[in-house]
């Protein structure tokens, strides 16, 4: 949001972003946390928090370890993304938890590696004059 936005709205958030993972069934790298990527393909869709983010960062955290780098395979949708994951061309898709939850009930050959809270928080945004909108929904969420 920028500067001159939140000087016209108050930000109501209602939940943090987590993410999820899907490997295949078995789990057959291990992989429990985002310290065992280094080394690893991820599968993530392109301009996603995931794949601009996400890796990079940990990637960062890999090399100053010594460790190998992740490698990102950026791919346009959630179906590439999970056929990458089936081929043996990436070793995990990263993406939203309720998504990763909903791959893995779909098929019975993938299964969730571990979860990721995110430094990002959704709401809405409610005009700053707009005190009892704003008080309502808070308590709605409450």
């Amino acid at each position: 949001m920028t500067p001159a936005r939140l000087e016209q709205v108050a930000f109501v958030s209602s939940y943090q972003v987590i993410d999820g993972s899907v490997v295949p069934k078995g789990n057959p790298k291990n992989l429990k946390s985002l310290d065992d990527l280094c080394g690893m393909t991820i599968s993530a869709a392109a301009g996603t928090f995931e794949a601009t983010t996400l890796a990079p960062e940990q990637t960062k955290k890999c090399l100053e370890a010594k460790k190998p780098a992740i490698d990102v395979l950026l791919v346009q949708n959630t179906d590439n993304a999970i056929m990458a994951v089936q081929a043996g061309r990436a070793d995990i898709h990263l993406t939203s938890a309720a998504v990763a939850r909903g791959l893995v009930a779909a098929d019975p050959k993938l299964e969730r590696a571990f979860d990721v809270d995110l430094p990002i928080r959704n709401g809405y945004p409610i005009a700053k004059d707009k005190t009892e909108l704003r008080n309502a929904i808070t308590d709605g969420i409450k």
